[in-house]
Order: C-alpha cells, then sequence, then structure tokens
C-alpha cells in the first residue's frame, strides 16, 4: 500500500528543486549546492544515487524545460529521466510536474530552456499505442491542467474587477503552464 502525500510517512522527492523545494517533499535533487539540497547530483547523469522504489511522490517543477536535447552519446535524455521517475518510485505512486507552455511567453524568455513542451508532447507516456520510442514504461494518467495568462490594463482590472474574474474563469489568453499527475501502475 503505497502512502498518501502529504500524510505522515509518504517519502516525497522534489527533483531539479534548486534553492526551493516543494514543501511536500523531504528530499531535494540538484545539481547546484543549497540549504534545500539533500542529494547533490545533476539529474541528466543517470542513474541517480537512489535505490529503486524509494519513493511515494515524486514532484518537478519547471525543471525539464532545461533537460538538453541528447547526452554526450547521442540518447535522447527525455526518455532516460522518466524512467528514474519511474525507477525511484513505488508501485502506485504519483509523478507530478509542471512546465512553461511551448506557447506562453515564460516558455521562450530563458536562455536556460533546451525543450519545448505541449499537453500532446506526454501523451506517449500514458498512451503508447502511436510511439514505438517509448515501449519500456507506461504511466497512467491522473490529471492535466493548463494554466492561461492574459494582459489586461491594470487600470481596467482595478476599476472592472468583474472583467478580470471573467477572463480567468473564462480561459481566455495564451497558455503559460502545463500541470501534469500521473501515477506508476501497480502491476
Amino acid at each position: 500500500m503505497v502512502a498518501t502525500p502529504g500524510v505522515s510517512g509518504a517519502r516525497v522527492l522534489d527533483v531539479g528543486c534548486g534553492a526551493k523545494r516543494d514543501p511536500r517533499a523531504q528530499e531535494g535533487l540538484d545539481q547546484f549546492p543549497s540549504k534545500d539540497v539533500t542529494i547533490l547530483h545533476d539529474a541528466t547523469q543517470i542513474p541517480w544515487p537512489i535505490a529503486d522504489a524509494t519513493y511515494d511522490m515524486v514532484v518537478s517543477h519547471q525543471f525539464l524545460e532545461h533537460i538538453p536535447q541528447r547526452s554526450d552519446n547521442g540518447v535522447n535524455l527525455i526518455f532516460r529521466i522518466f524512467d528514474e521517475f519511474w525507477r525511484v518510485l513505488k508501485p502506485g505512486g504519483t509523478l507530478q510536474f509542471d512546465t512553461p507552455h511551448a506557447d506562453g511567453w515564460d516558455a521562450n524568455n530563458d536562455m536556460t530552456h533546451q525543450r519545448l513542451f505541449t499537453p500532446w508532447s506526454f501523451k506517449d507516456l500514458w498512451d503508447m499505442s502511436k510511439n514505438p520510442l517509448y515501449p519500456r514504461k507506461r504511466w497512467d494518467f491522473v490529471a492535466l491542467r493548463v494554466d492561461r495568462g492574459y494582459v489586461i490594463d491594470p487600470w481596467m482590472r482595478a476599476h472592472l474587477p468583474r472583467v478580470d474574474r471573467a477572463f480567468a474563469r473564462l480561459h481566455v489568453g495564451r497558455p503559460r503552464y502545463i500541470y501534469l499527475t500521473l501515477r506508476k501502475p501497480l502491476a
């Protein structure tokens, strides 16, 4: 039985935590030292120094877009990273991550971003019917959310709050971030 994240006993790892580890995570993995990093390791160097089936949940915020397209030996690193997520999770464990949407303004304004994603970029992780390149591990789809942002005049936001709330409710604007939750199957 997998412990529920947020409940005592659940082990949570934040991959690529940087200087601000997710509050649910007891441990953080990053290549740069900070007070929140407990496992100092470059996540693109596989395997990670973590035993198999260690965590109930793995979270990763704004990390995947920084993974290089290929490793030194020509291997596509994104599949290897997801294989490591899979390996360190217990059966039934949850992976939650977020990344900028390819059409959002945050995707292209950071020189360290190596990849662009849309929600369809990850479909092959749970639906393996079309892509023979990722035949190894199948995830169970749990949830997908795309946040949108819009530009509204500050005067309008201050003086017409109903318009501001309507825009937010109707998801008007460009997509900004992708939030995805996947689960490692029990069997």
